[in-house]
């Protein structure tokens, strides 16, 4: 089967919150990908195209950077920098599903107790 070669956005209202809660009982290797995926359009719907200047002020730049940090935790288990309590703490029930399934070890609950 083709692909298509537009990404339908898990998000196009660029809220994280609503990506993470869509994404977080799925396998680790399809969060990776949609993140990326999501990242690339998110991106690329800011610049050069029609509707750019709207996508830029609904908060597409921001949102990338959200989900670049939710790829860095996804990738090493730790807390990026810059990354504020609120959002990290949205990675949480991720982080729970991946320990089910055995891909991160239970300590990485310890980056999410609020020093």
């Amino acid at each position: 089967m083709a692909s298509s070669p537009y990404y339908i956005m898990v998000s196009d209202t660029y809220n994280i919150t609503d990506f993470v809660k869509t994404v977080k009982d799925r396998d680790y290797s399809d969060i990776i990908g949609l993140i990326e995926k999501e990242i690339r359009e998110a991106s690329r719907r800011s610049v050069f195209v029609k509707g750019a200047v709207k996508a830029r002020q609904q908060g597409c730049i921001e949102y990338a950077e959200k989900l670049k940090a939710f790829l860095a935790f996804m990738r090493t288990q730790a807390k990026p920098a810059g990354i504020n309590e609120w959002d990290f703490e949205l990675f949480r029930p991720v982080a729970e599903n991946m320990i089910q399934k055995k891909k991160f070890e239970s300590e990485v609950l310890n980056l999410f107790k609020r020093k």
